[in-house]
């Protein structure tokens, strides 16, 4: 006699209790049984961020976050940047919680990009930055993409290379978000040497070779 059956998209037939099972046994075999159905039939739910751009190479986009070798406290904010879960102006409108998309600071259009490369002092931030990681990967500055910033999908030879190339962006973005729209490239630059200092002593760049020191 069939002891239990569950309609879902399949039907499951456990057996009725063997002789001897314990009733913790049974029941832990009605829950594996259960669960197998549950996997089965759910999709793992895709990322908001993965939908509105699927040609993105993601997985190395993760690879990359997980493998920069810098302090802990920058992947959060370059994880917001990534998804574009910063409140920006566009953003806020979008969600109908500001009226309107423009740049407080300036009147541009206030995206994620723009506000990292572009405000303020934004664009010779970013050139200063982009001439550095150019220098590391021996090409011209053109070749850097502002896309690095929000989608680093480039898989970079040798390893320490790479990894010189995601400090110094993830760096350059919780810089920008964290203080302003108005410093300096002075200060920015004295923020970076400063930091790769912290860095050495506490042994963060010990898998990026001697890349840093064009910093």
């Amino acid at each position: 006699m069939e002891y239990l059956r569950i309609y879902s998209k399949e039907m499951a037939y456990i057996n009725p209790p063997r002789d001897n099972e314990a009733p913790k046994a049974f029941i832990r075999r009605i829950y594996q049984t259960l669960r197998m159905m549950s996997l089965a039939e759910k999709e793992p739910r895709a990322m908001r961020i993965t939908l509105i751009h699927p040609t993105t190479e993601w997985k190395r986009v993760w690879k990359n976050l997980q493998d920069m070798c810098a302090p802990e406290y920058l992947k959060p904010t370059w994880y917001k940047v990534i998804h574009n879960i910063i409140p920006t102006n566009e953003r806020l409108r979008a969600n109908n919680l500001s009226d309107t998309a423009q740049c407080n600071a300036c009147g541009n259009h206030d995206t994620i990009l723009h506000r990292i490369t572009d405000c303020g002092t934004g664009s010779g931030l970013w050139e200063w930055t982009r001439r550095r990681i150019a220098w590391i990967l021996r090409t011209d500055p053109s070749h850097i993409p502002k896309d690095w910033i929000v989608r680093q999908q480039f898989d970079i030879w040798p390893p320490q290379r790479r990894r010189a190339t995601l400090w110094i962006l993830a760096h350059f973005i919780w810089y920008r978000l964290q203080k302003g729209h108005t410093l300096s490239e002075q200060e920015y630059s004295d923020f970076m040497r400063r930091t790769r200092k912290t860095c050495q002593l506490t042994g963060y760049l010990r898998q990026v070779g001697k890349y840093l020191e064009i910093l």
